[in-house]
């Protein structure tokens, strides 16, 4: 009777002690492995990101070209105003 007792605990801690399947956490780390492959691997954000870098190439290109433009239409208005001015006196 003790003998069956003690073989019960000791099937019950060896369940306790090992309670997944070797072939289900294989399984499991398998799963992890092609998740995290197919994850790092998706190029759906690729796009976006060149995108947003081509926009901001756009930009600063703009930026550079508004100094020189704007110097150019400066003198531009100042050239009338000067040619208005002469012409009124």
């Amino acid at each position: 009777m003790r003998r069956e007792a003690a073989t019960r605990a000791s099937s019950r801690a060896k369940k306790l002690i090992e309670p997944f399947d070797i072939k289900e956490i294989d399984m499991k780390f398998w799963q992890l492995y092609v998740s995290t492959k197919n994850l790092l691997s998706r190029q759906d954000g690729q796009d976006l990101i060149e995108y947003a870098l081509v926009v901001a190439l756009i930009a600063f290109a703009a930026i550079g070209g508004m100094g020189s433009l704007a110097g150019s239409i400066n003198s531009a208005f100042v050239q009338i105003g000067t040619t208005l001015t002469s012409a009124m006196a």
